[in-house]
């Protein structure tokens, strides 16, 4: 049975300046749920809110603990990033750039027995580089 999805991704990129460039992008992925049952007791699909997550948030103290008790099937992924490049330095010696990049991506799991427990991450990045023979 094939798993509908959708994907997007939309971005901008501006230069301000001739020493500054930024960016931004935003994108989705998306799974639909394809759930059914045998009997009406035995969870097949993706997405089937029969299927256990109550050891999602929890260690397991083994895998197989942690791969029967947990199948938090993902629903949505999504995100959205920005940051800046800019040429401190730009001569005869080459180019140097200092860059910085902030994101946040959050993840969402269907429903299950216990829950659907989603998860969110912040990131920020920097960066220096130096091309010795970039004009």
């Amino acid at each position: 049975m094939p798993i509908p999805e959708l994907q997007a991704l939309v971005g901008l990129v501006g230069h301000p300046t001739d020493y500054l460039d930024l960016y931004t992008y935003a994108g989705v992925e998306q799974a639909s749920q394809t759930a059914f049952t045998v009997n009406g007791t035995i969870p097949f699909g993706y997405g089937n809110p029969l299927y256990s997550n109550t050891a999602c948030l929890h260690e397991a103290a083994s895998v197989s603990a942690a791969s029967t008790n947990c199948a938090a099937n993902t629903k949505r992924v999504w995100q959205v990033t920005g940051g800046f490049w800019s040429d401190v330095y730009k001569g005869d010696f080459g180019r140097l750039r200092v860059g910085g990049q902030g994101s946040y991506t959050e993840r969402q799991v269907f429903a299950g027995i216990g829950g659907g427990p989603n998860t969110n991450e912040g990131i920020f990045m920097a960066s220096l580089r130096y091309y010795p023979f970039a004009p």
